[in-house]
């Protein structure tokens, strides 16, 4: 499956109420290395979870394909200006700091 080429690679994560997926977008517009983990349940271990995910990808990539930019797609609402996910019941999570927390743990 290609995407539309980012101008740098990005980190993708794909978070349902079963499924916490994770790959790294590439100039070329593929998907490399995909990992599919059961989703975590609750702020904490949803953070821990994700970044364990990201920096997977991370170690993964060539020198010249390092992931600069995370993108998330998930359940639940995430307010796009503040980078908190408000609300999310399949997750188990409410105002959580996600962007701040991936920042700083990355």
């Amino acid at each position: 499956m290609n995407a539309p080429a980012p101008p740098t690679p990005v980190i993708a994560f794909d978070i349902g109420g079963t499924h916490l997926r994770c790959a790294r977008l590439g100039r070329d517009g593929g998907l490399h290395d995909l990992d599919d983990r059961p989703t975590p349940r609750g702020a904490t271990a949803l953070v821990a979870g994700m970044l364990a995910a990201a920096r997977a990808q991370l170690d993964a990539a060539p020198d010249d394909e390092r992931p600069r930019a995370v993108g998330a797609a998930l359940s639940g609402f995430l307010d796009a200006r503040t980078g908190v996910l408000r609300d999310s019941t399949a997750l188990g999570v409410r105002d959580l700091p996600l962007a701040a927390a991936l920042s700083d743990g990355l």
